[in-house]
Formats: C-alpha cells, sequence, structure tokens
C-alpha cells in the first residue's frame, strides 16, 4: 500500500504517479486511492479548517504523466458522451456564422435589384427591353429568397437537434460523473477516524454534500456545453467579419481587451462571493440543522432567542 511522504499543504498532491491539481489536499483523494495515512498526516488534515471536504477547491482533473489533462471521475463512455456533446455544441455555435452568410446573400440580392431598378427608372420610358429586364431581375431575386428560405429552415432544425445533442450528452456525461463523486466523498467520510468528526460540524459537512456538489453539476452540464458554443460562436463570427470587412472587423476588435478585461475581473468577483455564500450557507445550515434537531431542548430551556441571533 503506497503512502504519502513530505505532503506540504501549498503544494500539488502526488500519489502513485497521479498527479493532483490542488492546493487544498482532501483526505478523501488520499483515502480513494488506498494511501496510507500516518498519526502525524491524519492530524495534520483535520487540523486545517480548509480540510472540510469543499468539493469547490478541489480539481476535478489529473495528469497521467502527460500534458492532456482528462476528468478524473469520467469512464470511457462519458469520455465518448463528452467528445459527441463538444462537437455538437462546436457546430450549434458555428452555424451563425452560417446564417449570416445567407442572410449576406439575401441583402446582396436585395442591393442588386434596388440598383437595377433606379438605374433603368429613366430607361423604361425609352426602351421596352429595360422593363423586361427589371422583371427578370425581379424573378431571380424571389427565386434566390426562396431557395435562402429553404437553407435556413434545414439549418434551424440541424441547429436545433445539434442544440439537444449537445446538451443532452453532457447532462448524462455529468449526471455519471456526479453520481461517482457523491459516492467515494460519502465512503471516504465513513472511513474517517472518530476523533475527525469532533472537528467537522455534521450540518457543515451535510451542505457541503448536497449544495457544493450541485454546483459543480451545474458547471459539468450547462455551463460546459454554453461555454463551447459561445467560443465556437465567436470564432466563427469574427471569421465571417474579418473575411467580408476586415477594415472595421479590426475597429471592434480594438474593444476586445477591455471587455477581456472586465469579463476577468468580474469573474474573480463571483468566485470570492460564492465562496463566502458557501462558508455562510454552511454554517448558517448547521446551526439550523441543530436547532430542529434539539428543538424541544431548545424550546424547554427558552433558548428560541439565542438560536436567532446565532
Amino acid at each position: 500500500m503506497p503512502s504519502v511522504r513530505n505532503i506540504n499543504y501549498a503544494t500539488p498532491l502526488n500519489v502513485g504517479g497521479i498527479h493532483f491539481e490542488s492546493r487544498v489536499i482532501m483526505a478523501s483523494l488520499a483515502l480513494d486511492r488506498n494511501v496510507a495515512l500516518d498519526p502525524l498526516q491524519a492530524e495534520y488534515y483535520t487540523q486545517h479548517a480548509n480540510v472540510r471536504f469543499i468539493i469547490t477547491e478541489v480539481t476535478l482533473i489529473e495528469e497521467l504523466g502527460t500534458e492532456h489533462p482528462k476528468y478524473k471521475y469520467a469512464d470511457i463512455w462519458d469520455v465518448i458522451l463528452m467528445t459527441i456533446g463538444t462537437l455538437a455544441s462546436l457546430s450549434t455555435g458555428a452555424s451563425f456564422a452560417l446564417m449570416f452568410t445567407l442572410y449576406k446573400i439575401i441583402l446582396n440580392n436585395f442591393l442588386n435589384f434596388e440598383k437595377a431598378r433606379i438605374l433603368n427608372t429613366s430607361a423604361i420610358a425609352f426602351n421596352s427591353t429595360s422593363e423586361c429586364f427589371l422583371i427578370e431581375t425581379s424573378g431571380n431575386l424571389l427565386n434566390t429568397v426562396k431557395s435562402i428560405i429553404i437553407y435556413y429552415l434545414i439549418i434551424g432544425f440541424v441547429t436545433v437537434f445539434l442544440f439537444w445533442l449537445g446538451f443532452s450528452c453532457w447532462m448524462i456525461a455529468g449526471e455519471r460523473q456526479i453520481r461517482r463523486i457523491r459516492y467515494y466523498l460519502f465512503r471516504s467520510i465513513l472511513r474517517q477516524e472518530i476523533g475527525w468528526f469532533d472537528t467537522i460540524n455534521i450540518g457543515d459537512l451535510n451542505q457541503r454534500l448536497i449544495s457544493d456538489i450541485d454546483r459543480i453539476s451545474n458547471g459539468i452540464r450547462q455551463k460546459v456545453p454554453n461555454f463551447i458554443s459561445l467560443i465556437a460562436r465567436v470564432i466563427g463570427n469574427f471569421t465571417f467579419a474579418l473575411f467580408n470587412g476586415w477594415k472595421l472587423a479590426l475597429v471592434f476588435m480594438s474593444i476586445v481587451p477591455f471587455v477581456v478585461l472586465t469579463l476577468n475581473l468580474t469573474e474573480k468577483v463571483i468566485i470570492k462571493y460564492t465562496r463566502a455564500e458557501n462558508q455562510w450557507y454552511a454554517s448558517v445550515s448547521s446551526i439550523a440543522q441543530e436547532a430542529f434537531q434539539s428543538i424541544r431542548t431548545v424550546t424547554s430551556f427558552h433558548g428560541q432567542r439565542k438560536e436567532e441571533e446565532k
């Protein structure tokens, strides 16, 4: 049975050649790998307040001797589902550039028809062939619009199907991984020493087990396909803009650094307050759960006001 040596709280953990990218070393990760912890290391785990099974602090990615990470709790079927979902999400985002291309064709035909109408307005009164030419141009415009409408319908149905396929694959893969995470976390909790439970609030632990894993579930099942689709949409639209009008596209691209900076700052603020919210909800949930479990004792000793102040 392998053992963990020279563990530093601020450095990643290497167990059996597997590299865990996390500043928070969870005892559950060690127990999942059947790692033997000596008493000093076990005491080290229990003394740190951050090692309270905070799932949001643990990266679900491991590196197996390569530079390409993969999801730790994903099996081969999950990888296949995520691959299909990724390709479908990329196609969904790229479809917007294709629709803009069709829209460009329609606009060009309308502009050409209007130019022909203006140029032939003065000649209609003197030459009947100009009127015939204008009628023929109108017929070509109508045929082009009809064909573009058919293409729009086809692209719309395909996009809806790919959107459903991408989200379905990611939701199924995410649910399968979340089920494994819940199982391994619950199993690692049951395998802790008795003294470890004296340092952990049970209500806090229950809130972590439910709320934090739900956040991971929402991230895997919804945020990932949305992010992939948006990235493909941005790349496709920028490609379309640069191909059709690179000068105007470069002018608009000048504000991209400011947008990226704003999004980065917003993300940091959201992460900061989300962690604070998790801590606050966990503590409040533990207090409420303990009060409800001992409601008879609280009422008999007139402790309602004290529980409200907590």
